[in-house]
């Protein structure tokens, strides 16, 4: 009667990799990775390499290499000017950070005022807060006075204008 009582234990389906429907919207490439504990067992997973939202567009074709590339660019002068700052309060009596670069800072936010001041306020709110905050579409597309579908349609439409507005400033 005791070992009838005993029941095997059970094992959790093993995690072969993205559903259908997640791999159809991002780009994954298979890594090997070490188990923890087991220093001579390896394994494969599956590493999501279109994390951001304008990576996962570029990986699906919605925007071409030059948009992606004045997205990066605009990022790049978010974190040069220091504008991401993940702190609630700075009591540093330095303005503009320990990093002493000063003249790059202060050309990032020149460059962002130029920015905001060639392109309407509203497609580059809905620009920055996908590409810079990491909205989603539907999300940022809201802000246009939109909702589902059309709100997502409306934030790519915005996202492709600001950057092919910068790709022309730029010459790319």
């Amino acid at each position: 009667m005791a070992r009838a009582a005993r029941k095997k234990a059970v094992r959790a389906p093993e995690v072969l990799g993205p559903t259908p429907e997640r791999m159809a919207k991002g780009k994954f490439q298979v890594v090997p990775v070490e188990l923890e504990g087991h220093q001579d067992k390896r394994s494969e997973a599956f590493k999501d390499i279109a994390s951001t939202t304008i990576d996962e567009w570029l990986s699906r074709g919605v925007i071409d290499e030059r948009q992606h590339k004045a997205c990066e660019y605009y990022l790049r002068l978010y974190h040069r000017a220091k504008l991401l700052q993940r702190v609630t309060a700075n009591y540093d009596a330095r303005i503009c950070g320990g990093s002493g670069n000063y003249e790059t800072q202060q050309e990032a936010i020149e460059d962002l005022r130029m920015w905001a001041g060639r392109i309407p306020p509203l497609p580059l709110s809905v620009f920055t807060n996908v590409v810079v905050f990491g909205h989603r579409t539907g999300t940022a597309g809201e802000a246009l006075g939109y909702t589902s579908k059309k709100a997502e349609v409306a934030a790519i439409t915005c996202v492709r204008l600001v950057a092919d507005t910068i790709c022309m400033y730029k010459r790319w």
